[in-house]
């Protein structure tokens, strides 16, 4: 497919969301419907619902600009943010494939038949299938289709199935029997057996069908390197855990991390020259191992450092809980080496870092600054 920016688009690369597909029109008396659609979308999008518009002119010539015309009138009126794509035919001899596809008895039985106007709706779900068939007249913010792209959000995406079939499997635990389902949760991640010994067992699992559907056809080859299929078996439980059904949280500095990535911004930190172990011998230094490890484990985090389940919920924070409130504990650590007598002596001296904590020269606005970022950091629903 061509975006209306004419860029070409791998409709492929959507699978996993859910996604509803609309052919739009500029001089319709259901042109208002895109503010429902806007609106349907900034709802929905961090759960993993897209919508896709596909401008027509089909009906009564109500869709005669260029694809720049069409995208400014949607961005001015409707602030429109959703993925538009290049003026296609959706019906008559010159109809497009995708809509062909949709309409057909043959490729869509369950909600064929021909568009009958513009802003005709079709959802799909994260298997790739269509799930429903919304007429013209139906806005949007239907209590139908809501509740529809509701229902498909639940489901889990063909490789978070997978992930989740992966992370039950008692015979990938080390040892054996140790069912994630019992002793991990899901945000602990996977511990389980070398990567021959995962391969043997997801080649003779009842889900070995699922997993070549995923990953190719031949994924589960006798000829495939098990380090391989590990890293599959890896990036399958990734997916599961990213999943709403075992992770139904976002938070603030989720929006920051999209909105900086979709702006092409680089986010992340350079490597820091001064590390010491970038200069360690290779049976010190990890990074050797890292590729290959990649996504296997859970390193602490920062993330609900402020999160409790009230306002006047006081929570304790340091290994032993003796600040009760970030503002005391950020303020320790600026001014830890400043001002030595404040604070009682250290529980375990020899785990004081002198070096880089203690006098950080921080502002009271800066300490208020990291507070409120860290704050930013809590889970919410998504």
């Amino acid at each position: 497919m061509t975006s209306i920016d004419g860029e070409t688009i791998d409709l492929a690369g959507y699978r996993g969301r859910v996604v509803l597909m609309v052919n739009v029109a500029s001089r319709c008396g259901l042109t208002p419907q895109y503010k429902a659609l806007q609106t349907l979308y900034e709802t929905y999008r961090n759960r993993g619902l897209v919508i896709l518009g596909f401008p027509a002119n089909n009906f009564r010539g109500q869709e005669p600009g260029t694809d720049a015309e069409i995208k400014e009138f949607c961005s001015l009126n409707y602030g429109v943010t959703f993925p538009l794509f290049s003026k296609i035919s959706v019906a008559g001899d010159d109809i497009h494939p995708l809509y062909a596809h949709l309409t057909g008895r043959e490729t869509n039985p369950a909600f064929a038949g021909p568009i009958a106007w513009n802003f005709a709706k079709f959802l799909v779900g994260r298997d790739g299938r269509a799930a429903a068939r919304y007429e013209p007249k139906i806005s949007p913010d239907h209590p139908d289709v809501v509740a529809a792209v509701e229902r498909e959000l639940k489901k889990l995406s063909p490789v978070e199935e997978l992930g989740k079939r992966l992370f039950f499997d008692e015979k990938l635990s080390s040892p054996e029997g140790q069912s994630r389902a019992v002793c991990h949760a899901p945000e602990v991640g996977m511990t389980g057996p070398d990567a021959a010994a995962a391969a043997k067992v997801v080649r003779a699992a009842d889900y070995a069908g699922l997993f070549e559907q995923v990953w190719g056809n031949g994924s589960l080859a006798p000829e495939k390197p098990a380090d391989e299929i590990y890293v599959l078996v890896a990036k399958s439980i990734a997916a599961f855990e990213r999943s709403a059904e075992a992770n139904p949280f976002s938070s603030k500095f989720d929006d920051f991390w999209r909105a900086a990535k979709k702006a092409g911004k680089e986010v992340g930190l350079p490597r820091n020259p001064d590390n010491p172990f970038y200069r360690m011998g290779s049976e010190w230094n990890w990074e050797n191992y890292a590729a290959e490890n990649r996504g296997k484990h859970k390193v602490p985090t920062l993330r609900n450092v402020d999160l409790r389940p009230e306002s006047g919920f006081v929570k304790a924070f340091g290994h032993n809980g003796f600040f009760k409130s970030l503002e005391d504990i950020v303020h320790f650590y600026n001014v830890r080496d400043v001002e030595p007598g404040k604070w009682p002596a250290p529980e375990v001296p020899e785990n004081v870092n002198t070096e880089e904590m203690g006098q950080l020269g921080l502002t009271d606005e800066d300490e208020a600054a990291v507070v409120r970022f860290l704050k930013t950091l809590s889970d919410r629903l998504r």
